[in-house]
């Protein structure tokens, strides 16, 4: 699932990995400046409305490094690290189009083929058990 013919995600690394210790030359990094990222469980297939994927969150900005940090310090990252262990990739959004843009239309997507936002999102969103709406 690509956001636009010209946004194309890269090959995926074991979350830990990126989050830990200083960066080496070999160390999988998150790309400098404005991207988007996709997380997914590292095994396996969780259920949905409407069928089954390995996709948790996804998230945008101007800067991806500081964007992947933010989502993974609030709710939706809380989420999907209960899910198991992580993968994460990144895209490089086309010079036509911001990174929050693909991000809309990818939840848009996803919500579209599986019946909801992925589930991290999803999550993150329900308001908990015997809270009501103001």
């Amino acid at each position: 699932m690509v956001a636009s013919a010209a946004m194309q995600f890269g090959a995926w690394f074991p979350l830990e990995a990126l989050l830990s210790g200083p960066p080496s030359p070999d160390a999988p990094a998150p790309p400098d400046g404005p991207g988007v990222f996709q997380l997914r469980v590292e095994k396996g297939l969780l259920r949905y409305p409407r069928g089954q994927s390995a996709m948790v969150a996804y998230g945008a900005g101007s800067d991806v490094r500081a964007a992947l940090a933010e989502l993974l310090a609030g709710p939706v990252g809380d989420h999907a690290r209960r899910l198991g262990p992580l993968l994460c990739r990144f895209a490089v959004p086309d010079p036509h189009s911001t990174p929050h843009e693909h991000l809309r239309r990818l939840h848009e997507r996803f919500q579209a083929q599986f019946g909801s936002l992925p589930m991290a999102q999803a999550l993150a969103e329900d308001p908990p058990a015997g809270a009501t709406e103001p």
